[in-house]
């Protein structure tokens, strides 16, 4: 069995989406966690009308605590060998949870990946190499940093077994990017990937989400901490993983010290943020795995951050 995991809080106009995706999955064996996070709109309707409807979903109402703690206690309730989480105002492909079980047990796999589809709510699919590509320690690293997948929780299968027998949770002090320090934690007891060159997700970009709700400086800042969490979690494990987010860390600072430049309230923000680049810029040409064109361009963008806003604007949009 499949274990799907959605929070769910004031996302009426989209929930019935997500939940008619999951629920007409090729794969059939899964159960549905539906967990109502306190919402005051029509959503608690919503999942008790659907759990009517399908046997496989079960319902929990919580008061409202957020999105990682109403993750955690789903974890909890989870009969499912394998666990996926699903946000939603989101949806999948009706063979996402087919591909990545396929794909996680023929390779006798820690966990599988997919690529997924950023979407203002126009379908639009670009098809990849269809084709199961086995990673392994660089390689695997690499290969999901590289365009940012390594950090989501919603684009991967994981094992139950591994997640409860290590105590893995969702981080409840960490606002924004707690997908991220969950999965590094993860990742840690890891040893093997496979991962899928295939759209399965679909990532809806709506305006009044959390992520793109926040103001930028909150932005900014949650995600320097949640990264920084990152680094500690794979420095104790001393994985391979390691340099490669501490490359992505370093490029954030980049873009946040650019920004914490702009604004007079974030004095403070930007002294902190300039103290980190002076103590990791020095290390950029010592980290393993990172292409050495990256290397140089991590090394421009902390010395000269508006020059390089103009050379790689896309990566300070």
């Amino acid at each position: 069995m499949v274990s799907i995991i959605v929070p769910v809080y004031k996302v009426e106009e989209y929930l019935p989406r997500c939940i008619e995706s999951l629920i007409n999955q090729t794969y059939k064996d899964i159960e549905i966690i539906l967990v109502d996070d306190g919402s005051p709109d029509n959503c608690p309707k919503f999942c008790d009308e659907y759990a009517k409807k399908d046997g496989r979903i079960k319902v929990i109402h919580k008061q409202n605590e957020g999105v990682s703690k109403a993750r955690n206690c789903a974890i909890h309730y989870a009969s499912g060998e394998y666990l996926l989480f699903v946000d939603s105002d989101d949806w999948v492909d009706e063979n996402y949870v087919n591909n990545l079980y396929l794909a996680l047990t023929s390779t006798n796999s820690d966990m599988s990946a997919c690529l997924f589809c950023k979407t203002d709510g126009t379908k639009k699919r670009r098809f990849f190499d269809k084709n199961v590509e086995i990673v392994e320690d660089k390689k695997f690293y690499y290969a999901l940093t590289e365009e940012n997948y390594a950090g989501y929780a919603w684009n991967k299968m994981f094992k139950t077994s591994i997640i409860k027998e290590n105590q893995i949770e969702f981080d409840l002090d960490i606002a924004l990017g707690e997908d991220s320090v969950f999965t590094a934690k993860y990742i840690a007891q890891s040893k093997k990937v496979a991962f899928i060159k295939q759209d399965l997700y679909y990532y809806f970009f709506r305006k009044g989400s959390v992520t793109h709700s926040a103001k930028m400086g909150l932005k900014h800042t949650t995600i320097l901490k949640s990264r920084e969490k990152v680094l500690t979690i794979l420095e104790n494990e001393k994985s391979d993983y390691y340099d490669l987010c501490l490359a992505s860390y370093i490029d954030h600072l980049a873009k946040s010290k650019y920004f914490f430049m702009k604004k007079e309230e974030y004095r403070e923000q930007l002294k902190e943020a300039d103290k980190k680049i002076k103590d990791n810029k020095k290390k950029i040409f010592h980290l393993k795995h990172v292409p050495f064109i990256n290397k140089v361009k991590l090394c421009l963008m902390v010395n000269f951050p508006n020059t390089c806003r103009a050379l790689f604007k896309r990566r300070f949009s």
